[in-house]
């Protein structure tokens, strides 16, 4: 591994968790095949900044890019994507733990075949530790850890900053463009990390509000990528959902997020109908006007 791998991760109000993220990294990573970049999305706390800066000055962050507020998720990892260098791009959640060999075991899965477009870290956490450490295909992404050949990122496209803000399903909607490229993305089993899922949108948001996000671009996703004949028997899937929904108590959550969907169909079907094309998606937010660079 003869660069380093720029390592990004997204601050937004959660400078502890970010702290501890790179506490690992660093004690875990050799630091010449690494370097770490921290996107702060907006934080309303002044002292998660400040504190960034004193980490930055430690040596323990190379580079800081600050927004003035939140821009949601997608942006934000666009933009770092945009600000790095390199045939591998690799982002870590702040609330992600990573155990040795990590980053060396997700280039080595990346690098296995030039059709793997995408890599993802082996997550455990304190309800699933006992973990198979084979690689295996994946149907999709997950945010945890990710590891991205550049070359396929500007072939496919980056987050659809668009449709998924302020967050979720953009990388299962980056994961179904990616294939319709025959591109593969493979679970790297050696590549171990800790995960405390959700930890900064579970300060921020209440239950309810995340679980709405969620599924109504879980149904947008789905809209914007699936067949015909798959949508049809999506009668399925709300069944099993609307079961999950009455089990939890927010039931109700269901027919918001439809109709979400429903006041927006005109414009999710003009995006469809650019996927089917085969058209890439380009990021053109214009954050260089507003972000600040340390």
């Amino acid at each position: 591994m003869g660069e380093k791998i720029p390592v990004t991760i997204i601050n937004w109000d959660s400078v502890e968790m970010v702290e501890l993220c790179i506490k690992y990294l660093r004690e875990r990573t050799d630091p010449e095949k690494m370097e770490i970049q921290v996107v702060d999305n907006g934080s309303e706390n002044r002292a998660n900044l400040v504190r960034l800066l004193e980490l930055k000055e430690s040596g323990q962050v190379d580079r800081i890019i600050a927004l003035p507020k939140n821009m949601g998720f997608s942006i934000a990892f666009n933009i770092a994507f945009e600000e790095t260098v390199g045939d591998v791009f690799c982002y870590v959640s702040s609330d992600c733990l990573v155990e040795p060999g990590w980053l060396e075991e997700g280039i080595k899965s990346l690098k296995a075949d030039e059709n793997i477009a995408a890599v993802c870290s082996n997550i455990f956490d304190d309800k699933n530790h006992d973990i198979s450490k084979e690689d295996r295909e994946l149907s999709q992404l997950y945010g945890a850890i990710m590891f991205i050949r550049r070359e396929a990122w500007s072939d496919v496209g980056c987050f659809d900053y668009r449709n998924f803000s302020p967050a979720y399903s953009e990388e299962l909607d980056w994961s179904y463009r990616a294939r319709k490229r025959e591109y593969r993305i493979v679970l790297a089993g050696k590549s171990l990390a800790y995960h405390n899922e959700s930890y900064t949108m579970n300060k921020k948001y209440n239950r309810n509000y995340i679980h709405l996000i969620r599924l109504t671009h879980r149904i947008k996703c789905r809209l914007l990528n699936w067949s015909v004949r798959r949508l049809s028997l999506s009668w399925k899937w709300y069944l099993l959902e609307t079961l999950d929904d009455i089990r939890s108590l927010t039931v109700h959550i269901l027919p918001l997020a439809l109709m979400k969907n429903v006041l927006e169909l005109p414009l999710i079907l003009k995006e469809r109908n650019k996927r089917l094309s085969g058209k890439t998606i380009h990021f053109n937010f214009p954050y260089r006007e507003i972000a600040v660079f340390m």
